[in-house]
């Protein structure tokens, strides 16, 4: 592989490994894994307002994708959208007692992959990698 290119190739097939993995360990909950990281945002900002421009600030993915997400969670009765009396032009996400019933069953399954990666590694290892990715980020920002 050629060096200049090697560690976002790396970077994207670690990504994509990981999505794949939590993709068929989610399956049985009937949520994808960006589902989830949506459905994980919300139960943990359940005390405050959150909108589409939120979620896609969270996700960093376009308005159109937010839409797609929010419409099949809906769909499957894990959230609802309402307008906002305030500012009618923003619709405010609400996760439903079905879309928190499912919280701790995603966290599990991801604390679970998160220790499949883990366990290749020292703690030394998995603590310098860490360091590492956050320089990577930082310097990314």
């Amino acid at each position: 592989m050629n060096q200049d290119r090697e560690i976002g190739a790396r970077f994207k097939h670690i990504h994509d490994k990981f999505t794949q993995h939590m993709n068929q360990k989610l399956r049985c909950l009937n949520v994808t894994y960006s589902q989830m990281e949506l459905l994980l945002y919300l139960a943990e900002h359940q005390n405050r307002k959150i909108t589409q421009k939120d979620i896609g600030e969270f996700m960093r993915v376009k308005h159109s994708t937010v839409i797609g997400i929010l419409r099949r969670l809906e769909t499957k009765g894990f959230l609802y959208c309402v307008v906002d009396e305030e500012n009618k032009r923003c619709r405010n996400v609400i996760l439903t007692q079905k879309g928190l019933d499912l919280k701790s069953e995603m966290e599990a399954h991801l604390r679970e992959e998160e220790m499949r990666i883990r366990k290749a590694l020292s703690d030394e290892e998995s603590q310098r990698l860490c360091e590492l990715l956050g320089k990577v980020l930082e310097s990314l920002e």
